[in-house]
């Protein structure tokens, strides 16, 4: 990412590559002037949107716009993908928000297309049902496509219900936001992405004397036998395990800090600093 100065009273955050929601530079520590008001979101360099891609940029927006005025710059190939997957209507809430070519003036036909993706939505987790109700909305798009997965069925249902559930414990207001995209032509997979803007893993982590830093605290809450109930215990490390014996992806961004497992490689960083915690699940078709 490179950080531009347009005037004294705006900056661009100019992002180069489709990895840009691990980027390196924490906003909180740009050390921006007093007098900064617009942040300046320029994307015109990303062609390509997955899940994953999609919840960061609308929590990013929705963190930038507690202090500064937002606009962001858009690439024409990505605006029919953000359009059908409801990114304008997520956004639509902030009124002096400024997107580059006008998203929200832009109307498209959007194909029936639920056995392949869920647009971005928002869902509460209040009680069991809500839990299971969002369970088997993932259920749906994904057991068809996944071979290995239909043989452990009830043991994945758990451990995504488990993620689900664990938003009741850790996220101030209960609610969280998932998209799910199923690709043919990116290798076969299919892509889960869940996010909420709660506590994060940090400071749940906290609550059982463990005072560590975003990517250390995400390490740890992928260990077997952590628990503060909700991160870590049974769900992270089991998922890991399936990631790992499968040879798929996993993604864990919290507060500023990330964990990538990726081909069998781990990876942990700073990333951006939103509130709360974001997981990605790329699993082969």
């Amino acid at each position: 990412m490179e950080l531009a100065t347009n005037s004294e009273e705006s900056y661009e955050l100019k992002f180069l590559c489709s990895e840009f929601t691990f980027d390196t530079t924490i906003i909180s520590q740009l050390n921006l002037p007093p007098n900064v008001k617009e942040i300046i979101i320029n994307l015109k360099y990303i062609t390509f949107f997955d899940p994953f891609g999609i919840i960061f940029l609308d929590f990013f927006i929705k963190n930038l716009f507690k202090n500064y005025k937002v606009k962001v710059l858009l690439n024409n190939e990505v605006i029919n993908y953000l359009l059908r997957m409801n990114l304008c209507d997520s956004l639509k809430k902030y009124n002096n928000l400024i997107i580059e070519p006008d998203i929200f003036n832009i109307s498209i036909y959007k194909r029936n297309l639920r056995e392949y993706l869920l647009e971005l939505s928002e869902f509460e987790v209040n009680n069991d049902d809500e839990v299971n109700s969002v369970l088997e909305r993932i259920i749906q798009i994904t057991f068809p496509k996944i071979d290995f997965y239909n043989q452990i069925q009830d043991y994945f249902k758990e451990v995504i219900a488990e993620l689900l559930s664990n938003i009741q414990c850790h996220s101030e207001t209960n609610k969280a936001k998932m998209v799910i995209q199923s690709y043919s032509k990116l290798g076969n997979c299919i892509k889960i992405a869940i996010g909420d803007y709660g506590i994060g893993i940090k400071k749940s982590l906290e609550k059982i004397d463990y005072y560590l830093e975003d990517s250390e605290a995400i390490l740890k809450a992928i260990e077997q036998g952590v628990s503060s109930l909700n991160y870590g215990g049974y769900g992270l490390p089991n998922i890991k395990d399936i990631i790992l014996e499968n040879n798929d992806k996993l993604c864990i961004r919290s507060g500023s800090g990330y964990y990538l497992l990726e081909n069998k490689n781990e990876r942990i960083g700073k990333c951006h600093y939103i509130p709360g915690t974001q997981i990605l699940l790329s699993l082969t078709i």
